[in-house]
């Protein structure tokens, strides 16, 4: 906030060097996502270097991803669009499914069974993940 405030001299130099570096995406990502909240993490993984592969974990957020619901092709965030619960399901994981929480009504929760188009290490092995309404695995 203070870079878009300030208007010392010190202060004006700094945003024109992050002017310049910010279109980098590499640059980019950190403060992009600790400014809309999506880097956020809950818990015990805060302290998970960020070079390593992501994995859903409770109270991580989830990545978009590409799905096949029923033979046609979605995302994950549209999914999620209406802010629900949304319980995912591996079609093809033949381990059974986690059951949902006795807190939590079922009725609302919107259940997808979908399979990821391509490869995500954050879904590797994972055979359903409840998400919570803000995004983040329960």
């Amino acid at each position: 906030m203070a870079l878009a405030t300030d208007f010392t001299p010190p202060n004006l130099s700094l945003r024109n060097t992050m002017n310049e570096i910010l279109p980098f995406p590499d640059v980019n990502r950190r403060p992009a996502g600790e400014i809309c909240g999506f880097d956020i993490a809950y818990g015990y993984d805060m302290a998970v270097p960020r070079n390593l592969p992501a994995r859903l974990a409770p109270d991580k957020r989830v990545p978009d991803v590409d799905l096949v619901i029923d033979k046609q092709p979605a995302t994950l965030y549209a999914c999620m669009e209406k802010g629900g619960w949304v319980h995912l399901a591996a079609a093809s994981q033949k381990q059974g499914v986690s059951a949902l929480p006795e807190w939590l009504d079922p009725h609302g929760v919107k259940h997808i069974t979908a399979d990821c188009i391509h490869d995500s290490p954050s879904f590797t092995c994972i055979s359903s993940a409840l998400i919570r309404p803000d995004g983040y695995v329960q």
